[in-house]
């Protein structure tokens, strides 16, 4: 998975269209759009006039939230850096890798980098891209990039925290025959980094 930008999707839009031949199907147009409710940088909800006939038009919803970076920091012994914490948002305890959102004018590997230095004090990380995709793309431009490095420092996960808004994390080493037994406490951003290793 490479990196997604709208060049790369035409080219394989174009590819798969060749490969197994089908009409593409048609794209839609916004014509207005308008924010109904906007919360600080992190969230705003959008309603949107959507093109659909010559002169026929519908409302659809569209939510605006920043993309974010997640890095997959893995050890001597093929473990692999997670952390536990609770999201408002499912309401319940989650996996994730460390990451978080890329701020304005920010590359998501700045992003990345600055997350491992702020959440776990590494600086001057080698990272390498392992690609991006669509987090939500029925509502929202909102996209996952994925990083990873081999880490061999040493760290104290087990009493790191991240102290800040609705955050508090522990962070842990974790092999790949444990992350089935927990799999249903993954974030799907942490299965698709997990994929993409």
């Amino acid at each position: 998975m490479k990196e997604i930008g709208q060049t790369y999707q035409e080219s394989l839009l174009i590819a798969l269209n060749e490969e197994f031949k089908f009409k593409i199907p048609s794209k839609r147009e916004i014509k207005e759009e308008k924010i109904i409710y906007k919360n600080s940088k992190y969230l705003e909800l959008l309603e949107s006039k959507i093109k659909t006939g010559s002169n026929s038009h519908t409302l659809y919803s569209r939510i605006n939230r920043q993309s974010f970076s997640q890095v997959i920091l893995i050890n001597e012994l093929e473990q692999f850096l997670f952390q536990l914490r609770y999201r408002i948002g499912c309401k319940d305890y989650i996996l994730e890798f460390p990451g978080g959102a890329i701020d304005q004018n920010e590359t998501p590997i700045k992003a990345a980098e600055r997350e491992m230095k702020e959440e776990l004090g590494i600086n001057n990380i080698n990272l390498i891209q392992l690609g991006s995709c669509y987090m939500d793309p029925l509502r929202s431009e909102f996209k996952g990039y994925f990083f990873k490095s081999i880490f061999l420092d040493r760290l104290q996960p087990f009493t790191s925290f991240v102290e800040g808004e609705l955050e508090e994390s522990y962070f842990f080493w974790m092999g790949r025959e444990k992350i089935k037994k927990y799999f249903s406490l993954l974030a799907s951003s942490a299965i698709i980094g997990l994929y993409l290793i």
